[in-house]
């Protein structure tokens, strides 16, 4: 679904980026998240180390991401030059495929004990988002997923 979001804001592009006219429509390369979705997952039943931390962001922070951008866009013309710009976008495709295969290992609401040390990644994860989305209301949607990519990698050497 995300894929097939990507898809619909990539639709007014046409086949041109750059001057090079491609043979293909632009609004497809959006479906590279589907793809990648798909081998992200494969990849997640098969590896048993992923118990207390995801390898890679996982599928559904993936599809709040692009969903949030594309809702705070269509409710209140946030992220606007995102939508205006197909670069920007293909980008973001790009980055949004990679992150879901990456070894980055992304933080999991999975508690293997209760110390508070064992739980910093994790409480800074809660109360920042609790901020983000108190300040920024619908825009801090995506904003929080980019607040946990950047809280998992700040935090990487404590995910076991």
């Amino acid at each position: 679904i995300p894929g097939l979001t990507m898809f619909k804001m990539l639709e007014p592009f046409g086949t041109e980026l750059f001057g090079i006219s491609f043979p293909f429509e632009i609004k497809y390369s959006g479906l590279f998240i589907t793809l990648f979705s798909c081998l992200r997952l494969a990849i997640f039943n098969l590896d048993e180390d992923q118990k207390y931390y995801f390898k890679g962001l996982n599928t559904p922070s993936n599809t709040v991401l692009i969903f949030g951008l594309f809702y705070a866009y269509t409710q209140n013309q946030s992220f606007e030059f995102l939508f205006n710009n197909a670069v920007l976008l293909i980008v973001l495709t790009v980055i949004s495929s990679w992150l879901l295969i990456s070894p980055v290992k992304m933080i999991a609401m999975k508690f293997k004990s209760m110390k508070l040390q064992d739980n910093y990644p994790k409480l800074a994860l809660l109360i920042g988002s609790i901020i983000i989305l108190l300040i920024f209301k619908t825009v801090g949607i995506p904003l929080v997923i980019i607040y946990y990519i950047l809280i998992s990698i700040i935090f990487q050497k404590q995910l076991k």
